[in-house]
């Protein structure tokens, strides 16, 4: 029995016969398990025996390490003369064992249990917890030996009459056999709204005992928690704005319940809302008092027109799992406006300066084009104001975020020293036209 002590060695008696004279025979036990490698048979390793005087080998069992269930193992007995030849065939011995649990009251199903209650509402439905015994458990003397018997005590720590187990009459058990118990806080005579708002605890003790005692595992406990709080109340941001040029983006809508009790809510973006536009949760259980979460209003704008809007909303509606009521601030609606960005012409520079020698042309100098905005930019350059500068590309678009360089360059042949100005006119569509400055200076060459 797991927990006991091992039981006794037994001895195993080994005799000679046959004709050996006055010679004594040496033999040795050798012990084997299956499955192989066990540790817990063992016997006494060698002796000597002959025609008038026997020996013995003590079979002896160690339970460490050992759990319930049935082992096997061999005990082999040989032998050898003065000569150290074998003599006669091996001997085995088979030796069963069987490791039986002690009564044990198993551990409860749930280790605690919590409630949650409103005043003036109906109370929090019942919960259960199973309990269980196995082992080899001793009967009543004068009943049966395999009897347990399970009987609940009810404590409450604070607070009275709140906290009730049915059935409230001992259970009785055999090996092998559970028991339910259903736990029920607030009743008729108690209900929530006779308890003060705060948290209110006890526990259900479970006493087990057969023909011998109490069993091990006994007594279980089951914590019980009730919470009899204030209704839950919804709070969410009231609006979210979208500034954007294309591509995705995402902001938070906080749902918080500023009550006691918890809530569960749900998110709807309003029907007509574009495809574009979704939500990253759409429900939620459980939101604690006092505490929040988030969903999220993801958009693509990849594709919209630049400088087109849209406004839609997402609903937040709340309920209150105690009560099944819609709580205070449900629904919330939350306005979500989208405003895609017009394209928008920026330039690297708006100013270009050269600087040469008369008879050699400048490095040509370059300016980027880019669409800081959405959709698509077209641009034309305009014919540069003087004869010695060009700039290509004479066209171009650019999708959003999207740049171009343009090239400015310089032939000075024909140009004296001197200073030069030159103007070249960029216009987007749509947009403001943007004017670049030139200025060239020519210098003399060195003799």
């Amino acid at each position: 029995m797991i927990g006991q002590s091992r039981p006794a060695a037994q001895p195993v008696t080994i005799a000679a016969g046959g004709f050996c004279g006055a010679n004594a025979l040496n033999w040795t036990a050798t012990t084997a398990t299956t499955p192989a490698g066990g540790t817990w048979l063992s016997a006494t390793a060698s002796g000597t025996v002959n025609l008038t005087t026997s020996s013995a080998t003590k079979v002896g069992i160690k339970l460490a390490g050992l759990t319930a269930g049935s082992y096997s193992g061999t005990v082999t007995i040989t032998a050898v003369d003065s000569t150290n030849q074998p003599v006669g065939a091996p001997q085995t011995i088979t030796v069963n064992l069987t490791v039986r649990q002690q009564c044990t009251l198993q551990n409860l199903s749930q280790q605690a249990e919590t409630f949650s209650a409103e005043p003036g509402y109906n109370p929090p439905a019942a919960q259960t917890f199973t309990v269980g015994v196995i082992g080899n458990c001793k009967g009543a003397v004068t009943v049966t030996p395999t009897v347990t018997t399970v009987t609940p005590t009810v404590t409450t720590v604070n607070g009275t009459g709140w906290l009730a187990v049915s059935p409230s009459l001992p259970a009785t058990l055999t090996s092998g056999e559970s028991a339910t118990f259903t736990v029920t806080a607030t009743s008729a005579t108690v209900t929530s709204a006779a308890l003060l708002l705060g948290s209110y605890t006890g526990s259900i003790s479970l006493a087990a005992v057969d023909g011998s005692g109490t069993i091990i595992g006994s007594p279980q406990v089951v914590g019980v928690t009730l919470n009899v709080l204030t209704a839950p109340q919804l709070t969410a941001n009231q609006g979210l704005s979208f500034n954007v040029p294309t591509g995705t983006s995402s902001q938070q809508i906080t749902i918080a319940n500023t009550g006691g009790a918890p809530l569960n809510w749900t998110a709807a973006l309003d029907p007509a809302a574009p495809s574009f536009i979704t939500l990253s949760a759409g429900s939620g259980t459980n939101l604690l008092g006092g505490t929040s979460t988030t969903t999220s209003v993801n958009i693509n704008a990849t594709g919209l027109a630049g400088g087109s809007s849209y406004t839609t909303s997402v609903k937040i509606t709340a309920f209150d799992p105690i009560t099944g009521k819609v709580v205070v601030g449900s629904p919330s609606t939350i306005a979500v406006t989208i405003t895609i960005a017009p394209p928008q012409m920026a330039l690297s520079a708006s100013s270009l300066a050269f600087t040469t020698t008369a008879g050699s042309n400048p490095a040509a100098q370059t300016i980027t084009i880019q669409n800081t905005g959405g959709d698509t930019l077209t641009w034309t350059v305009g014919t540069p104001s003087a004869s010695w500068l060009t700039v290509t590309p004479a066209s171009g678009s650019d999708n959003a975020q999207v740049s171009s360089t343009i090239t400015f360059k310089v032939n000075a042949a024909g140009l004296g020293p001197g200073k030069y100005n030159a103007t070249v006119v960029i216009t987007p569509t749509p947009g403001t036209a943007v004017t670049v400055q030139v200025k060239l200076t020519v210098n003399q060459p060195t003799s």
